[in-house]
């Protein structure tokens, strides 16, 4: 019983020991950089919000007052 025990607890520390230093150098591996995209960039802008969404839903003990138009 003591035997089994001792190779169980041998097998563990090594399944261990084996998943940190596999662990340890995969975070050694630089990864490959992403290369350079092709299409230009659109620039930025915002737009209007539709005037007939729902009112938004809070959730909480929050009082909302409603403006006036």
């Amino acid at each position: 019983m003591r035997r089994e025990f001792a190779k169980t607890i041998l097998a563990t520390g090594s399944s261990l020991a084996l998943l940190g230093s596999v662990g340890w150098l995969a975070l050694r591996v630089k990864p490959a950089p992403f290369p350079p995209h092709s299409e230009k960039t659109p620039g930025l802008s915002t737009a209007e919000l539709p005037s007939n969404l729902p009112d938004p839903l809070i959730c909480g003990p929050v009082t909302l007052t409603r403006r006036p138009g």
